[in-house]
């Protein structure tokens, strides 16, 4: 998604008051923005799937972590899930389970996410190596998670997931 999307600015009650670029979000941490954040899972053999960042990308760069979206204005977290999963692994999604919700807050921009498990069904999957260095799916199991080095959101959605 580009820098220029706009996205809704939301209160601390995740009520929108207001919009701003993605950009301007990110400079600035009193604009409290959506995101949405997810995984596929492969329920047939309890797997979740990690995406490795390239090391040029900004934030937790070389990292593995769960995939995410900005929600951006007019879009309800879910929709921003279905275009993120068609955007990121190129098929549209129909069933999900929300995981959790939590306020990130980091120096120069705060987040209210949304986190959500994908059901994939064999779709063919289709990622862009410029936002993913590789993906790989890992047993949905916290140690075989924690083995990896996860990016710091990834690593607090795992205790949610292995709960």
């Amino acid at each position: 998604m580009p820098a220029s999307e706009i996205v809704d600015v939301v209160d601390s009650d995740d009520i929108v008051i207001g919009t701003a670029t993605r950009e301007e979000c990110h400079r600035n941490s009193s604009l409290f923005h959506r995101c949405t954040h997810f995984t596929l899972y492969d329920r047939q053999h309890d797997q979740v799937l990690l995406t490795k960042r390239p090391i040029n990308k900004e934030g937790d760069a070389g990292k593995f972590m769960f995939a995410g979206e900005h929600v951006v204005t007019g879009e309800t977290y879910e929709t921003a899930l279905q275009r993120g999963v068609k955007e990121e692994f190129g098929f549209l999604p129909t069933t999900w389970q929300l995981i959790g919700k939590a306020f990130f807050q980091y120096d120069t921009q705060s987040e209210f996410a949304q986190m959500y498990l994908v059901d994939w069904h064999n779709e063919p999957l289709r990622w862009n190596q410029n936002d993913f260095e590789t993906i790989r799916w890992v047993s949905k199991n916290s140690a075989d998670l924690q083995s990896f080095a996860l990016g710091h959101i990834t690593q607090f959605w795992v205790e949610k997931i292995c709960a």
